[in-house]
């Protein structure tokens, strides 16, 4: 027990960089020539406001937690910095601005000695319009791989052995709330260190720290070892003739292998020195207690839920009553809210009845102001005409210059577009902008598509050009086909040895522009990479990064919250990881009914007294 904290603090530095981060930020301003940038010893209004979106300022002397090399005894190193806890990674900025500055050595050797270590730097542009564009040859080091630059406008320069990371940038790519944008700069930012540390400089330096860390820890124990009589490391290969290299490399695997479970086991435990009391990002939050209605569907709205019930659908605030929007008349049984396009899409009604309905949000809201509780008779123009009988419908989850609907009616596909005006991204619309109480002139029908049978599950697939390559994936019988949108022509993408098939999801994940598929059914779930088009014709062929993996009990659904895939049964929530399928958590809740999947998760789970709703916000990391 006494050497605990060793086996933590190597596991939380070194493994990964999993606990700790170290990320830099420069002020960077014109310089009198016009030609170069320079460290500036002060930070305008708008840097100042960056730096309180990132952390919070401690004092460096006396502080007790991570330093990020600072000086915390001292202050050789400045009297202040920047510091945050995000997800369980311990964050220390080193800020310019904070850092020693001396009139007299220009270089500012201090700012560089520590800046030019950081493998990431965000550089925080001022000046005019008219300024020299920043360049990343400007910034000179042998460690920095990544640089982000701001405000206004973000880039990320990596170097060309950084492999691709995540998360990508949100369609459309405009910001409005200042939390989620820290949100996708932090994670973005650790992420790409992740991924710097991954390339062959990075892996060989951390690798013969970690062996001498290791090996001193293991020199430590060995009296310890020997006097209880224990069995040596070594004790866990099995004797055999193997030459002193593949003994070696054995061993090296073994460590490997031990440290990845030692270390997974910690982080879901909680005991990762960095998360301790800290919430795992798959902790639930319980937005609303005694809720005494049945739920057929819901999504989030802002800070609220749009809950479809059967008494008609509400609007819930936490810790306000709920708010009624449309009567019983109106039973919507599948909704998307498209908050940036002004959108609310949903299918009421079941059987022949069924239609596909579109409002506009202001006009909803503007109803809630006004305590005008709409009717189904209320919502006649608001119906997509031709969607009479739709069962079930997809969107595209990455709208790029349209929004693309498919709508199914029995065995046809019915595809329906709407172009998107310039203003839309925008925090809100112009009041000139062009816009009607109901959107119905704004969606155009493009064609019908007939399949051979009845689709149980269906998901939209963007091409990498989305100039008719955009792809519709369908699941019936015992297969997933891939069905081109422009010529109808259907792929076999998949095929079910089973006798029984019990269709899950089909969900569409992109890297690097290209299109994935995963495709869940019964206990399986797999992972197939979706071709580009060529000549013409679809290329369904197997891949060397198709892979599939089993869940522990069958889920009736999956959702897909990167890097996490989430399987939800009767009674548990099963986590995986997307990209190989590794089991992180498994979390018994009884009684569970998944109700919305878009950028909140929201569940129902009952007790004998009561019910509640309840809220999961999945990170990006």
């Amino acid at each position: 027990p006494r050497h605990l904290g060793s086996v933590r603090l190597i596991d939380g530095r070194i493994i990964g960089g999993s606990f700790y981060e170290v990320l830099g930020v420069i002020l960077a301003m014109k310089a009198f020539d016009n030609s170069f940038f320079v460290f500036a010893e002060t930070g305008s209004e708008s840097f100042q406001k960056l730096l309180t979106l990132l952390g919070e300022a401690i004092v460096l002397k006396g502080w007790t937690g991570y330093r990020g090399g600072l000086d915390t005894k001292n202050d050789t190193t400045g009297l202040h910095s920047m510091y945050t806890v995000y997800q369980g990674h311990e964050i220390m900025f080193h800020v310019s601005t904070m850092l020693p500055y001396s009139k007299e050595n220009k270089q500012q050797v201090e700012r560089k000695r520590h800046i030019g270590n950081d493998i990431v730097t965000i550089v925080f542009q001022e000046g005019e319009e008219s300024s020299p564009a920043f360049k990343p040859s400007m910034i000179r080091s042998h460690f920095t791989r990544i640089l982000c630059t701001l405000p206004c406008l973000l880039k990320i320069f990596s170097e060309e052995s950084v492999p691709l990371f995540g998360p990508p940038l949100p369609s459309p790519p405009v910001f409005t709330d200042h939390q989620e944008f820290r949100d996708f700069l932090l994670v973005k930012l650790i992420n790409g260190e992740k991924a710097t540390l991954e390339t062959p400089t990075f892996a060989q330096k951390r690798q013969r720290t970690l062996d001498m860390l290791i090996r001193s820890l293991y020199q430590d124990l060995m009296p310890d070892i020997t006097c209880n009589n224990r069995r040596s490391f070594s004790d866990v290969l099995p004797e055999s003739p193997k030459s002193a290299r593949k003994k070696e490399e054995a061993r090296q695997a073994e460590f490997v292998r031990l440290g990845q479970a030692y270390k997974l086991k910690m982080i879901v435990r909680g005991d990762a020195p960095a998360i301790l009391g800290h919430r795992q990002p798959w902790e639930s939050q319980c937005f609303c207690s005694n809720f005494p209605h049945d739920v057929f569907c819901a999504d989030s709205w802002g800070q609220s839920l749009l809950v479809s019930t059967d008494v008609g659908v509400l609007l819930l605030d936490d810790g306000q009553p709920s708010t009624p929007v449309f009567d019983k008349t109106l039973q919507v049984r599948q909704m998307h809210i498209l908050e940036t396009l002004d959108l609310l899409i949903a299918r009421a009604d079941k059987g022949k009845d069924s239609r596909l309905l579109v409002f506009r949000l202001s006009a909803v809201q503007k109803g809630i102001e006004g305590k005008q509780i709409k009717s189904k008779c209320d919502c006649r123009e608001n119906k997509l005409e031709k969607t009479k009988g739709c069962h079930l419908y997809a969107i595209n989850t990455h709208h790029g210059n349209e929004l693309r609907i498919v709508a199914v009616i029995r065995n046809k596909l019915l595809l329906i577009t709407r172009k998107f005006w310039q203003w839309e991204g925008l925090s809100s619309p112009p009041s000139t902008s062009p816009q009607s109480e109901s959107p119905m002139e704004e969606f155009q029908y493009i064609r019908e598509i007939c399949l051979s049978d009845v689709p149980a599950v269906m998901a939209l697939v963007d091409g990498p050009t989305g100039e008719n390559d955009n792809l519709i994936c369908v699941a019936y019988r015992h297969q997933f086909d891939l069905v081109n949108e422009s010529t109808g022509e259907a792929y076999r993408l998949h095929h079910v040895e089973a006798s029984r098939v019990n269709f899950v999801a089909a969900i569409d994940v992109y890297e690097d522009g290209e299109a994935g598929l995963l495709l869940c059914y019964n206990y399986v779930c797999y992972y197939r990479k979706v071709c580009p088009f060529n000549g013409g014709s679809f290329l369904v062929q197997p891949s060397a990064s198709d892979f599939h993996f089993s869940w522990n009990q069958v889920p009736y659904a999956i959702v897909c919250a990167f890097p996490y895939i989430l399987a939800f049964t009767t009674d548990s929530i099963e986590i995986r990881l997307v990209v190989n399928g590794n089991l992180v958590h498994t979390a018994v809740v009884p009684a569970l009914q998944l109700v919305a999947s878009g950028r909140i998760i929201i569940r129902k789970t009952k007790t004998k007294t009561n019910q509640f709703l309840c809220t999961l916000h999945m990170s990006y990391l």
